[in-house]
Formats: structure tokens, sequence, C-alpha cells
């Protein structure tokens, strides 16, 4: 079978003594290769000479003149790697014509006919007929180039776009023009609407820029002082934050410091999420619907941050000194050496299935199942100290005798202020510590002496401002 007038495939018969072994050089100083055996070079092979009905055995061979270099090579990279030149790749071969003695009975030649070059035309249509050549259009006839793209749209500063646009396109409709025109301007108007939109959300990239907003919501300053504090928190506890799972917690072992896949807030997202709520009491449902989540996540959340806080900040509460003159209220001017005013308040909560923790936390005074917990404010009204809760049926005495921290901070000469039924003295009086509380009218008498009357209403006015915190609480 020849694939051109002098290059050809050879087949050989089994029995022909004279039949060329793999690499041999015959008469012509061509050199005949094997067509090979392993799968995917062989279908390379095949596909480059591209006979039909052709069929090889291990007979077989290839001329080397097929060959880029008149050489087979074994480099996947190199030419010579498949056979590339044939008439119908338009490439030509000179090999030198066949002697008159080669072999004939056992070799058979297929010969394909070379592919006649097609002729070049001379003469452009419009020469011929004699008619001047029309001006092919350009670029700069194009209309959608000035139509729907505006003046300050990026591809206007690129030549080279102008230059590439296609003069076919010159020929649409003006429709499309015009709804390609009104689609722009609807996305551009939603873009619009988006970012107005955005700046209306309660999210930290919105507020971090207004230093009056950032305040009114997290209470911080600036975001230089969040930031700070943030940064404070990552290089101590973030990098072993486990979230909040409740009792799952204790019976699986979560990677700390592993953020989920679908989590949509960053660490510093949540922690401004933290603080709004901390310092605007916004509620989980409220907070859920800001933020795109479910409440369950949010609550997951704000447990994890306020457990994190609570053991890495908790060194940085310290309980001040003397309040200020300038910033102490007037009822506390009759007080010169007094440092907190103390109270405890209960916050209701679901009653428990065991029988023993509901008779701990069941407070006979609220007539329900409480937590209870001691708070104190210094002369600024400002709350300084909270105890760890308690059941409801604990006594205040109880409470603040087992507040070790809070005495701690007491020293010799302070004054504390409680409720007529804050009994505390012994307790505080071992430290030297004043406890100042409204007077008995006790037994025996129909009611207090003028000067204690005075001094139990002065002690009222000023105990007050504890009460207003325990609300804000």
């Amino acid at each position: 079978m020849h694939l051109s007038p002098a290059h050809h495939l050879r087949s050989t018969s089994e029995s022909s003594d004279d039949s060329p072994t793999e690499g041999s050089v015959n008469r012509n100083r061509c050199s005949n290769w094997r067509i090979p055996k392993e799968l995917s070079r062989r279908k390379l092979w095949l596909r480059r000479i591209r006979h039909e009905n052709f069929s090889p055995t291990d007979n077989t061979r290839i001329c080397s003149e097929h060959f880029v270099g008149g050489s087979k090579s074994d480099d996947p990279e190199a030419k010579g790697y498949v056979p590339s030149i044939f008439s119908h790749s338009h490439s030509v071969c000179n090999t030198p014509q066949r002697n008159r003695n080669s072999l004939k009975s056992d070799t058979t030649e297929i010969i394909i006919p070379k592919s006649k070059p097609k002729r070049r035309k001379l003469l452009q249509e419009s020469e011929v007929s004699g008619r001047p050549k029309q001006p092919e259009p350009t670029a700069e006839d194009h209309k959608i180039w000035g139509i729907c793209l505006p003046s300050d749209h990026c591809l206007k500063g690129h030549d080279y776009c102008r230059g590439q646009v296609d003069p076919q396109s010159l020929t649409v409709d003006k429709s499309i023009v015009d709804e390609m025109s009104a689609l722009y301007q609807k996305v551009a108007s939603l873009e619009e609407e988006n970012n107005e939109l955005r700046t209306r959300c309660l999210t930290l990239e919105n507020k971090k820029e207004d230093n009056k907003k950032f305040q009114c919501f997290t209470g911080l300053p600036n975001y230089a002082t969040f930031k700070a504090l943030f940064e404070y928190l990552d290089s101590v506890a973030l990098k072993n934050k486990k979230n909040w799972r409740g009792s799952e917690m204790e019976s699986k072992s979560h990677s700390a410091g592993k953020r989920g896949i679908n989590a949509k807030l960053t660490l510093e997202e949540e922690f401004f999420m933290v603080l709004t709520r901390l310092h605007c009491g916004l509620t989980l449902t409220e907070l859920a619907l800001r933020n795109n989540l479910c409440e369950s996540t949010v609550s997951r959340i704000f447990t994890t941050w306020i457990n994190l806080l609570y053991f890495h900040l908790k060194e940085l509460c310290q309980m001040p000194d003397y309040c200020d003159d300038l910033g102490k209220a007037e009822q506390f001017s009759k007080f010169p050496y007094l440092k907190v005013i103390v109270d405890c308040t209960e916050i209701f909560t679901q009653r428990p299935s065991s029988l023993k923790a509901n008779r701990e936390i069941y407070s006979n005074y609220k007539s329900h199942t409480t937590f209870k917990f001691l708070v104190a404010i210094n002369a600024c009204a400002a709350i300084v100290y909270v105890s760890r809760s308690w059941g409801g049926r604990t006594s205040d005495k109880y409470i603040t005798a087992k507040s070790v921290d809070f005495i701690a901070a007491l020293e010799e000469g302070d004054e504390v202020m409680a409720d007529r039924g804050f009994d505390i003295s012994d307790v505080l009086g071992d430290l030297g510590v004043k406890v100042t509380i409204p007077n008995f009218k006790g037994q025996g008498r129909s009611q207090l002496k003028e000067g204690e009357g005075k001094k139990s209403e002065k002690i009222a006015e000023a105990r007050i401002h504890v009460e207003r915190a325990i609300q804000r609480i």
C-alpha cells in the first residue's frame, strides 16, 4: 500500500528470507520501522497514517522518510516520535525512485496520489469587473462600542480592544442595542441600591469608620481600641477556642480553633456581634435576623465568646479605688470613705427536674426558682463587682462571705453601704471595714429617733443607685 508516489508502507511475507528487520536500511538509504505495539503510541501512528481499510500486521514497516529529521525517536517530546510527513499533511517527501531490482514478489506498495494545490486567485472580483473596491468597515464605525459602553468604562481606554471589534457586528439590530443599554443601566441601579442597603446593616465593615456609631453599638471609643483587644485575644485564646456545644463538649472532642466550612462570620465579626449584644441588649432573634443566622448559632457564638472573655479578661476587672468627686453622685457627698454599695439580686430560671436541685434554687422571697448573685457599685454608680451565681435559697450573708475576691479588694478604713436586712458586719468587721446600713427600730419602741431617721433617709437616697444598676443588668 503506497502512502505517496515514493514513500510507502512495506508488508513482508513471513516466509521471505529478505524481510527487513527493525531499523534496517534498504538500498535507498531508508530505514524501515515496525509499527509499535504499545497501545497509546500505536493509536498515534495509525491516526497520522490515516489510510482507509488498513490493518497493520507484525511484518508491516514504515519508511524513515515519513519522520521529521529522517529518523524515528523514542522521546515523546521529539518531532520524530510519530510519523508526520504524508501527502495529506501537505508535506512533500523527496525520496529517490525505486530501483528496478527492488523486491516485487514479497512487497505490496500502496500509492496515494498527491493532492493538487489550489490555484490562487490573481485578481479580486471587484478588480475583474472593473468596479472600485468598497472600504471595509472599521471599529470606529462600530455603534455598539459607543452606545453600550459608557464613557468611563474600563475598555474605553484600551485601543487594542477597539481594533478587535468584529465588523460583522455592525449589522446588529437596534432593538438588541437598546435592550443591552437598558440592562446595563438596570445593573448599575441595582449595584447602587445594594451599596446603599449595605450601609444600613449593622456590620463591622459599616460602623468601624464612624467613631460615634462604633461607640454607640460596642461601648468602645473607636475601631482601633476594638482591634487592639481582638488582637490580644487572638494571640492568647482564639487559636484554642472551642465552640460551645453544651453537654456534647464532654463526650465529643472538637478541633480547637478550626473554622467551619460554612461559617458566615469571621472571628472579628463574631466579636463585634457579641459586643453589640452586651452593650445594646439586642435579643438573639434580632441578631439572627441582622446577620442571616439561626438563633441557635447566635446563642452558641455568644456563649463561646462570653466564656472566653471571662477566662482571659477577668484579671483586668479590678475594683477601682475611691471615686473622684467630679463623677460622684450628690447623694454620696455625706459619705467620704464610701467605697462600694452592695446588694443581692435574683433572676428567674426554669424549674429543674431534679428535686434536690429544685430545693437548692427555690426562693421563698420570689416564690420561684431563681439564681442569686452579689452586685457592687461605686460612688459613681458604676458596676465594679458581680459574684458567681448561687441558688435562690442562699442567704445574702453567705454569698458575701464566699465572695473571697470581693473581700480581698477591701482595705481597713473602707466603708460599705448595704440594705437593712444585709447584716454583714461580723463578716467585714474583722477587716476593719465599716458597714453602713439603715437603723433598726427594734423591739420596745414605736419609732426611730430623729437623728436615726435622718441618717436612714440619707442612706436610702444613696442606696437607690444600686437598685438602678441592677435594673440595667
